[in-house]
C-alpha cells in the first residue's frame, strides 16, 4: 500500500501474464482491475496486439508503453523459413531477396501456398520477381508481423508487378502478430 495525502497511490507490477483461453485472459485482467486499494496496474512486455483496451468501456484508461514483440530474425535460408510456417490464405508470390551483407539469402524465390495453409518456397533463378526486398525486410515480416506496405513506401521493398507487394503482404500476414515473451 502507498498512501499520499489520504490518496491511494499503490501500483501493482505484473511481471508475466499468460492465459490458455480468451475467457481466462479476461478473468485475469478483471481480477487485476478489481484489486482493492490499487491505483495503477503496470504490465510490461505485452504483445503488440494487446487486446486489453478492447475489454474496457474507456480505451483511454490504458496507457500503452513501448510496443515489443521480442522477435529478432535474420533469415539465412528464405526457402526453408517460408516453407516451415503455416499461412492463413492461399496464393503465390515471386520475390527477389537481396542481401547487402553478401549472405546466402540473396536470390529469387517462388512461394506457393495451398488451400490447406501449407507453403512451399523454392529458389527459382531466372524467374521474374514481382517484388524485390532486402533480407532484413523479409526477416521482419516472415512470421506475419511488420508492415510490408510501409517498407514499400520507404523504398525498401520495390514492386515490379502491380499488386505484387500487396499480394505478398496479404500472404504473409497473420491474424495474430508474432510474439515471444522473454
Amino acid at each position: 500500500e502507498d498512501w499520499q495525502e489520504r490518496s491511494i497511490e499503490t501500483v501493482v507490477h505484473v511481471d508475466e501474464l499468460r492465459a490458455a483461453t480468451p475467457q481466462a485472459y479476461v478473468a485475469l485482467w478483471r481480477y487485476l482491475a478489481e484489486l482493492d486499494l490499487v491505483k495503477t496496474v503496470k504490465a510490461g512486455e505485452r504483445p503488440v496486439d494487446e487486446p486489453l483496451p478492447g475489454l474496457l468501456t474507456d480505451v483511454r484508461a490504458v496507457r500503452v508503453g513501448p510496443l515489443l514483440d521480442f522477435q529478432w530474425h535474420r533469415l539465412l535460408d528464405p526457402a526453408a523459413a517460408l516453407s516451415a510456417r503455416l499461412y492463413e490464405r492461399p496464393g503465390t508470390a515471386v520475390l527477389e531477396v537481396v542481401d547487402p551483407a553478401g549472405g546466402w539469402a540473396a536470390g529469387t524465390y517462388t512461394l506457393e501456398v495451398g488451400d490447406d495453409g501449407h507453403g512451399v518456397c523454392t529458389r527459382t533463378p531466372g524467374a521474374t520477381a514481382g517484388v524485390t526486398l532486402p533480407v532484413g525486410v523479409l526477416s521482419g515480416v516472415w512470421l506475419g508481423g511488420g508492415d510490408l506496405r510501409a517498407a514499400g513506401w520507404a523504398g525498401l521493398a520495390v514492386e515490379h508487378t502491380a499488386g505484387a507487394l500487396a499480394g505478398l503482404a496479404a500472404l504473409l500476414r497473420t491474424a495474430e502478430p508474432p510474439y515471444s515473451g522473454t
